[in-house]
């Protein structure tokens, strides 16, 4: 599976997650820097549900959710994890290396849902497991 991820860590906070929660008052954002992946508890169930039981799945996958910029990325968070913090968009650097899923949703029927969804259940994930 080709994928990227966003989410917690067991460890140290150099992810995008625990860098912008961790961040005070303002927040640079990159708004042409195009990301793709899925949360990792989004992830994990894509895993358990569509790939575990389809042992035919063969060669690379991507895995992916509906681009977006990670400055509207990040101002979805704040917003559904209640952080109060203003964004500032940085035009620089341009970058899309999102991902074409349509080789698994063919292959599982899998569709990632809209990023407001994908973020909640990140949010209540971790307010109910820590």
């Amino acid at each position: 599976l080709r994928t990227s991820m966003l989410g917690p860590e067991l460890q140290g906070a150099n992810g995008l997650l625990a860098w912008f929660l961790s961040q005070q008052k303002t927040c640079k954002c990159f708004s042409k820097v195009i990301f793709s992946g899925l949360p990792t508890v989004v992830l994990a169930k894509i895993i358990r549900d569509y790939v575990i039981p389809k042992p035919e799945l063969f060669g690379v996958y991507h895995v992916a959710a509906q681009p977006i910029s990670k400055f509207d990325l990040l101002k979805l968070v704040a917003e559904i994890y209640g952080k109060t913090i203003k964004l500032i968009p940085v035009d620089q650097p341009v970058c899309d290396r999102s991902l074409n899923p349509a080789r698994f949703s063919a292959a599982t029927g899998y569709v990632a849902p809209e990023w407001p969804e994908l973020i909640r259940i990140m949010c209540n994930y971790k307010l109910v497991n820590g």
